[in-house]
């Protein structure tokens, strides 16, 4: 395990819900937080790990330009408003939900992705959420903060940062999250693979992260794939073609045997199989996968996943370290290796 790895501490949001608080009461007993600018529809595809950031923000910017029109600064703002509660909002962030009929602040653990609801019938009409754990036992009033962050939080924004404003919080919103490396690195980054990305953006992280080993990887989503999500060839220099079909869960539970049965029935008489699950794998499925006088089926569950993850880090997309928070530190040689001493 790549011990030089941790999860980043969070961030600090402020997110409004609503002109004057209208949906707070909503968001609160929701377990949400959310954002309006309906008009442009689902945005999930902003979270795409297959395109570059810069042209995800112009795609982004264009579409509100020709939403909603008004001027360059006006049209950069709300969508940057907008990138930031999609893309640069993450798991274990801090979000502050201001109640203006209160005159108090709710702190709160983002623990979901970016999630669209297309027809909200909770009394919210805004479809753009991230679920989070509210502390209402944390709740502070706006007259306890210094005047300069009272004033930040009277901005008319509907998603900004307040990270400048960390160390007068930090007693009111209670500590941030330590780095965590090791076996918790493991089981929160299986987690937060998990909770931030949908099952179609997993099948393409897999693809991904088999592109890291060698193989060139494509997922198969839109094609009569027979329970295969990802084809990944192997040309080891010309003297040899593996070619590997995956089938990738997304799933909290362990997978059965049947699961393995039906991968190795649609195989291709050429082709090696495997199956990524993050909640791993039943007795009965290692089992069946190992069955002599059939062909194997590689098994891989999060622990293994994650594992080639932070071997190929450094070839892997960097959008991936802010999508799970995570992010490379640089040990002294000397402080990666021991000796014995009486």
């Amino acid at each position: 395990m790549s011990g030089n790895m941790q999860l980043t501490p969070r961030r600090l949001w402020v997110v409004r819900l609503g002109e004057g608080g209208k949906y707070v009461h909503v968001g609160r007993t929701g377990g949400f937080a959310a954002i309006g600018w309906e008009e442009l529809g689902d945005l999930t595809w902003l979270t795409d790990a297959r395109e570059s950031p810069k042209h995800l923000e112009q795609r982004l910017t264009e579409l509100y330009r020709q939403t909603y029109g008004g001027s360059n600064v006006a049209i950069g703002q709300g969508a940057s408003e907008i990138w930031n509660f999609v893309r640069e909002i993450a798991p274990s962030d801090t979000v502050l939900l201001p109640d203006p009929r209160r005159k108090t602040v709710l702190p709160g653990t983002v623990v979901s992705g970016y999630r669209y609801v297309a027809a909200p019938d909770d009394g919210c009409l805004y479809p753009n959420r991230r679920d989070v754990t509210w502390h209402e036992d944390r709740e502070f009033r706006r007259d306890q903060l210094s005047q300069r962050l009272r004033n930040t939080l009277g901005s008319l924004l509907a998603v900004f940062n307040v990270d400048a404003h960390s160390e007068e919080l930090a007693p009111l919103v209670g500590p941030g999250p330590k780095h965590a490396t090791g076996e918790e690195l493991v089981r929160l980054l299986i987690q937060r693979i998990h909770d931030s990305l949908t099952p179609e953006e997993f099948e393409r992280f897999v693809s991904d992260v088999l592109g890291t080993t060698g193989f060139e990887a494509t997922t198969t989503r839109y094609v009569v794939d027979k329970g295969i999500d990802v084809i990944g060839v192997l040309n080891a220099e010309g003297i040899a073609q593996v070619r590997l079909q995956v089938q990738v869960k997304r799933l909290r539970g362990r997978v059965g045997a049947g699961e393995v049965q039906r991968i190795r029935g649609a195989l291709d008489v050429d082709s090696q199989g495997a199956v990524v699950s993050l909640g791993g794998f039943t007795k009965q499925a290692q089992a069946e996968a190992e069955s002599e006088q059939r062909k194997t089926i590689a098994l891989i569950d999060g622990e293994a996943l994650v594992d080639l993850v932070l071997s190929h880090w450094d070839e892997l997309e960097p959008k991936y370290g802010a999508r799970f928070g995570i992010e490379k530190r640089e040990i002294p040689l000397t402080e990666r290796f021991s000796i014995a001493v009486e």
